[in-house]
């Protein structure tokens, strides 16, 4: 049995290693995976699940690091492709992506966006030419992303020597049917 544990808030007043310690103590404790929420509106901020992730991987090195859930619609997709590319350069193969469309009304007030279009603004960029298989993500890789016109890949001199696969990845939508985006096609995503 393996066994995830959720970064908790941080008091406004912590320390800058506080959520650093949380994440070794859960990995010495033996935990598997290690998740960040993503909430804004709900009378308490978590940190971002972005740099929370960063820090976790800097500071272990076993645990898997994931988010749970990314709500897609507040994010403009190159500059979230980019964020994941970088933040999978931190974990490797660690890093599992949680995503969503959004449950709640409050986070989506407090970046200005709108609740009520958050399925039309739903949209995951995928590398060009790859549809996401969800039985092997293996087939698909981060070393060149294409949304619209401009190619995201890293400098030669920086990119690993090994491609880098898309990370695995969780769909969390709730009562609306969805299509995942992609160049070549989309697999339906069911609702729940």
């Amino acid at each position: 049995m393996h066994l995830g544990v959720l970064l908790s808030p941080l008091p406004a007043l912590a320390e800058p290693q506080t959520l650093g310690r949380q994440a070794v103590h859960f990995e010495q404790l033996g935990y598997h995976t290690l998740w960040t929420a993503q909430a804004s509106g709900r009378g308490f901020m978590m940190t971002d699940p972005l740099l929370a992730l960063a820090t976790a991987a800097a500071v272990t090195d076993r645990i898997r690091l994931g988010t749970a859930v990314l709500q897609l619609p507040l994010y403009q997709p190159a500059a979230l492709a980019h964020s994941i590319f970088s933040l999978q350069q931190l974990c490797g193969d660690r890093l599992l992506l949680g995503l969503g469309t959004g449950s709640t009304a409050t986070d989506f007030a407090v970046f200005g966006q709108s609740f009520e279009q958050r399925f039309k603004r739903f949209q995951l960029p995928l590398p060009e030419g790859h549809a996401y298989d969800a039985h092997n993500h293996e087939t698909s890789d981060w070393n060149s992303i294409r949304i619209g016109s401009p190619v995201l890949s890293p400098s030669k001199s920086v990119a690993p020597p090994y491609p880098l696969s898309v990370p695995p990845m969780q769909m969390a939508i709730s009562s609306h049917p969805m299509e995942l985006n992609t160049a070549k096609g989309s697999p339906g995503v069911p609702s729940t």
